[in-house]
């Protein structure tokens, strides 16, 4: 803000005028015995001059124009979509082992002092082992282990022939080169016992399945 200041000064110039009646002369007039005497009194006029001064105070008020203040502008912040974690795949259940030979049959083969043991196929069954035992109620032994997927055996004392529709494990012919998909398996042992009992028991990867019932057979 800016103040100005104008004075302004009237002047009342200073007018005298004094007018004399006279330089203060006594006129005497005598008349007879008396004596009359007359004084001038000079008049003096004055005009006082007066002089006013007026001050005038002229405020200039300044005005600031505002500066216009931008609303704050925040810069949203991208925000990242959240991650979904896919969840996982549920693990795979171990494989489950085969279910149990069921049909078993014994009897005697077709040679002197054979005996044969036959079962029928199991779904899933990689492989079979066949226990045989002199007597019903055992012990039972492993006589013979084939895997129908590869086509090998193992065998023990006495075993002349393991075979299928499509396989001669004992004596081997060599590897399949696909699973062994015949819906029967037959065992063939040769010895001088009266009588050989045999159990069959299907497996898989998992393991063992129950052992079929027991069936037995003599020689012809």
């Amino acid at each position: 803000m800016v103040g100005v200041t104008v004075v302004v000064v009237v002047a009342v110039a200073v007018f005298a005028r004094v007018r004399s009646r006279g330089d203060g002369d006594d006129a005497a007039t005598t008349t007879g015995s008396t004596t009359t005497l007359a004084s001038t009194t000079s008049t003096a006029s004055t005009t006082t001059s007066i002089t006013t001064v007026v001050t005038t105070t002229t405020t200039a008020t300044t005005t600031t124009a505002a500066t216009p203040t931008s609303p704050a502008t925040t810069a949203a912040t991208p925000t990242a979509p959240p991650v979904v974690t896919p969840a996982p795949p549920p693990p795979t259940p171990p494989p489950a082992v085969p279910g149990g030979v069921t049909d078993v049959r014994a009897g005697p083969g077709g040679g002197s002092g054979e005996i044969v043991a036959g079962w029928d196929a199991v779904t899933g069954a990689t492989g079979y082992r066949v226990l045989r035992s002199a007597t019903p109620d055992g012990p039972f032994e492993v006589a013979a282990a084939i895997d129908v997927t590869t086509g090998r055996a193992t065998s023990a004392a006495g075993v002349v022939n393991v075979w299928s529709q499509q396989h001669s494990y004992v004596p081997p012919t060599g590897t399949l080169s696909g699973p062994d998909t015949s819906p029967w398996f037959e065992y063939v042992e040769y010895g001088s016992a009266p009588q050989r009992c045999f159990k069959v028991v299907a497996v898989d990867a998992a393991g063992e399945g129950p052992a079929s019932p027991v069936a037995c057979g003599s020689p012809p």
